[in-house]
């Protein structure tokens, strides 16, 4: 199969999809409706599967690395690790205070 080819295979209530982009194959079983989602976008696009699945596991990772670096920054703030400012320190350092 070419790199970023898309095969799918259907199974009783589930579609499987499998994915090749540069030499990493993934395999995913999608409810019949998230299937037939799927193919209707890209009947009225010009996108392929592949380029959905992959936009969307971009954006999913990318949120969730978001909200890890966030919960990462509120445990240093209670654990005293992170440097703290007031909000006349900020404005001085702008040059904003009056």
């Amino acid at each position: 199969m070419a790199s970023g080819s898309v095969r799918m295979t259907d199974r009783s209530d589930t579609r499987c999809v499998i994915l090749v982009c540069m030499s990493t194959a993934l395999a995913v079983r999608l409810p019949n409706a998230l299937a037939e989602r799927l193919d209707d976008a890209v009947k009225t696009s010009r996108r392929s599967k592949a380029a959905y699945v992959i936009e969307g596991l971009e954006q999913v990772l990318a949120r969730e690395e978001w909200e890890r670096g966030v919960l990462k920054a509120a445990d240093d703030y209670w654990a005293g690790r992170l440097e703290t400012f007031s909000a006349d320190e900020i404005r001085k350092s702008l040059g904003l205070d009056d």
